[in-house]
C-alpha cells in the first residue's frame, strides 16, 4: 500500500513538472509549499526564496486579498470546486505578467483544511489582440461615422449593429417624401 501511494506522489509530481503552466501549492497558513520548475521560470525567483514565503512576494496585497476572497468562496459550502480569475504577477524583475489563475482547495477530511492549489495562465498575448482589435474597430467606427454617405451595418440575422447618423437622415428624407 505504501509502494502504491509513494508510485502515484511520483507519477503526480512528473505530470505537474511536465506542465508548461506554472502550478503551485499553498500549505493551509496561505504560504508557498510547492511550485513547478514553470512557476519558478515565470516569477524570476529562487525555488528556496519562494517555498515557505507568502504569496506577497509576487502578488500584490489587493490581489492576495481578493484571492483569499475566492478562496472563502470555495470553502463555503455552496461554493465552487474551483474558481479562475484574473491577476497580475509581479515578477522578480520586469513588467507584471496579466494571469488567470485557477483556484482549488485540497482534498480534506472533515473541517481541516490542508491548502490550496493553483494554476497560473499568462494571458499577457490575449490581453494585447483584445487591446488591439478594440483599437481597430475604433478606428473604424471613426471611419464610417465620417463617410459622407450614409451606412448601415446588420449581422447574419439582419439585426442592426450600427447606423451612422447621415444613414437616419435618409431614412427620414425617403419617409417624407414617400407621403
Amino acid at each position: 500500500m505504501e509502494q502504491e501511494q509513494e508510485m502515484a506522489l511520483t507519477q503526480f509530481r512528473t505530470l505537474v513538472e511536465t506542465l508548461n503552466d506554472p502550478v503551485y501549492v499553498l500549505d493551509e497558513t496561505g504560504h508557498f509549499e510547492y511550485v513547478n520548475d514553470a512557476f519558478i521560470e515565470m516569477v524570476g525567483y529562487e525555488r528556496e526564496k519562494i517555498i515557505g514565503a507568502s504569496p506577497t512576494l509576487i502578488k500584490s496585497s489587493e490581489v492576495v486579498d481578493r484571492s483569499k476572497n475566492h478562496l472563502g468562496r470555495i470553502l463555503s459550502s455552496d461554493g465552487p470546486d474551483s474558481i479562475q480569475f484574473e491577476i497580475e504577477i509581479l515578477p522578480n524583475q520586469g513588467e507584471p505578467i496579466p494571469c488567470e489563475d485557477h483556484m482549488g482547495v485540497l482534498p480534506y477530511e472533515g473541517e481541516l483544511f490542508e491548502g490550496s492549489v493553483g494554476i497560473l495562465r499568462d494571458i499577457s498575448e490575449r490581453k494585447e489582440r483584445k487591446q488591439e482589435l478594440e483599437q481597430t474597430n475604433t478606428v473604424l467606427r471613426t471611419i464610417v461615422e465620417n463617410l459622407p454617405m450614409g451606412v448601415l451595418v446588420e449581422d447574419a440575422e439582419r439585426d442592426v449593429l450600427m447606423q451612422t447618423a447621415s444613414w437616419a437622415k435618409h431614412l427620414a428624407f425617403r419617409s417624407t417624401v414617400r407621403k
